[in-house]
């Protein structure tokens, strides 16, 4: 085992690297927003991000080629073996979060100015001012600090010391109008509750179970993490960007999600992209990150990262990660490393350039067991995307894990799109104990039962296994029109499936991302995130990017709510559904 002092403090961190992780929104309300304390601003390291996650399209040779183009396209300086959270690869990054008005000050003495949710606002020189947080969940508290004997208004109330609106969510229509009287000189400023760069979107219908959507857009420019209530309406958004060298840029977050501790505290947890791919070709889909947990007025109070052997802190895998309670979490990771390859495989010097994968279990900064894939030669054989002669030209994504879950036993299940397999990992020790699926294949699907460049593997309230079949190439998947969802239950013991369906909720082929969820197992509930297509992406919309849906008996489909992002290019990684 591995026991260090991990820095958890965000004021520690901050010493190398701070986040600057701002907000806006669509239609909705925020819950209590308020300016963070010192002691939330938390670090991450931050360079470039990249464009999209790049996987393998058609055919493994493809997409080889398709990920080299696309990192071309992105910054590719981060060739580092171990990208380390901190030191000369951080750049600042301020992180805006909020907290309740009262909150903020019973916490520290605000400046003058005005506060939104105890956030403070910066009017905009020209034109309206958009704000980069903001939930009404809670309703908005607008609190003026006044440095003498200004006069302060907002729509027309005078704010003496705050005013409260119950605005129940967030649209368009939805502005604050500020008057500031100093003496004869009288300043007005339009404050939009929906910012200007939030994705348009589109939703029908009205969700099945209590609870709120919990959604990440994924794009070139203006992303957001967000929540929408269970009639689609905006109640909450906070941008996800990062600064560079001063420079503000765009990044990307993966998984926002609702967690509770042991005695029930609210945590709200993402991971956003903190640099751009750390080498070309396949690896151009690796996008090194962090963990951000925010309390339950979404502040930043800590920023977790992969522990790696020497103590230090690595920038996270952000397709996967699992919360467990604070201090305690399951993470993965890349690190670029040379590997001996065996001779028969006729590699260039027999040693590979690949991402290798690490995945670990950390509990108050002890790492209980480590998994590492270069551990485990049969990853080198049932890879199709490794051109073995020319192994040493670039760094290959050779495995490109996308998500786990724990599992009925408490041990925990992996995807491996590049393997076209879902793995079983011991909690107890890291050892691998079967596969499914792939060319290393154990439980001997048949091809109706085979899937390929899957996501997102959920364990089920029955212990079945639900996959989202990305169905890249019928070699792998039979003869799969769409990408679907794959649901199997097995007999571990004698390595048989015993149960087998698979299902298409939106008739479109996702080669890359793509999500499912279930929401109420008694009532065949299920949350299906569509994902992304390379060649229609910048063309035209799918046209649902969530549907929350409903099996009968029969085994039809009923649509009880959808969203969809107006935008062509923009793409819904996965969403999240909680009371």
């Amino acid at each position: 085992m591995k026991k260090i002092n991990r820095i958890v403090a965000a004021a520690a961190l901050s010493a190398l690297l701070a986040i600057s992780l701002t907000c806006c929104g669509q239609s909705g309300q925020q819950p209590d927003t308020s300016a963070k304390t010192e002691e939330a601003a938390a670090g991450e390291s931050s360079m470039q991000p990249e464009e999209h996650e790049p996987d393998a399209s058609a055919a493994d040779a493809a997409a080889a080629t398709d990920s080299a183009t696309d990192a071309a396209a992105q910054t590719s300086a981060a060739a580092a073996e171990a990208v380390t959270a901190g030191t000369e690869a951080a750049a600042e990054i301020a992180d805006t979060s909020s907290t309740a008005a009262e909150s903020a000050a019973e916490t520290q003495e605000l400046a003058p100015g005005v506060y939104i949710n105890g956030q403070a606002v910066t009017f905009a020189e020209e034109g309206n001012t958009d704000l980069p947080l903001l939930t009404v969940e809670k309703g908005i508290t607008i609190q003026a600090v006044k440095a003498g004997g200004e006069e302060i208004s907002v729509n027309g109330q005078t704010v003496e010391d705050s005013v409260f609106l119950d605005i129940p969510s967030i649209t368009a229509d939805d502005t604050l109008e500020f008057e500031i009287k100093e003496g004869d000189t009288v300043t007005k400023h339009t404050v939009s509750l929906l910012p200007s760069t939030f994705p348009a979107y589109t939703t029908e219908g009205q969700g099945a179970t209590d609870g709120d959507y919990y959604l990440t857009s994924y794009d070139l420019e203006n992303n957001y993490i967000f929540k929408l209530n269970n009639s689609g309406e905006l109640i909450f958004y906070k941008k996800i960007t990062r600064t560079e060298d001063g420079n503000e840029i765009n990044t990307n977050a993966l998984d926002f999600r609702k967690q509770y501790t042991p005695d029930g505290q609210i945590r709200y947890t993402y991971m956003p992209y903190l640099e751009g791919a750390f080498a070309n070709g396949d690896c151009a889909g690796i996008n090194p990150g962090a963990l951000v947990i925010m309390d339950e007025n979404y502040n930043v109070i800590d920023n977790v990262y992969y522990i790696d052997e020497n103590g230090e802190n690595v920038l996270i895998e952000p397709h996967g990660s699992i919360w467990l309670d604070d201090g305690h979490y399951i993470l993965a990771a890349y690190k670029r490393e040379t590997v001996d390859v065996p001779e028969d495989l006729a590699a260039e010097n027999n040693t590979a350039d690949l991402a290798v994968l690490y995945i670990e279990e950390i509990k108050d900064g002890e790492v209980l067991w480590e998994f590492n894939s270069a551990d485990h030669d049969e990853f080198l054989y049932q890879c199709g995307i490794v051109p073995w002669a020319s192994s040493m030209q670039q760094c290959y994504d050779y495995v490109h894990f996308n998500s786990m879950s724990i599992d009925k036993d408490d041990n925990l299940v992996v995807s491996l799109r590049h393997q076209h397999t879902i793995i079983k990992i011991s909690r107890t020790d890291g050892s691998l104990i079967w596969q499914l699926g792939g060319n290393g294949d154990e439980f001997g699907l048949t091809d109706e039962q085979k899937f390929s460049y899957q996501h997102s593997i959920i364990v089920t309230d029955d212990g079945s296994y639900m996959i989202f079949d990305n169905a890249n190439t019928a070699e792998n998947n039979g003869t799969a029109k769409y990408s679907s969802v794959v649901r199997l239950k097995v007999d571990e013991q004698n390595k048989t499936v015993t149960e087998f369906k698979r299902y298409n909720v939106v008739d479109f082929f996702s080669n890359y991302m793509g999500a499912i969820r279930e929401l109420d197992s008694e009532n065949a509930v299920y949350l299906w995130s569509v994902g992304g297509n390379y060649e229609t992406d910048t063309k035209e919309p799918p046209m649902w990017s969530m549907v929350e849906y409903t099996e009968g008996s029969d085994g039809e489909i009923q649509y009880n709510f959808s969203f969809r992002f107006d935008d062509a290019p923009r793409r819904l990684y996965c969403a999240n559904k909680y009371e």
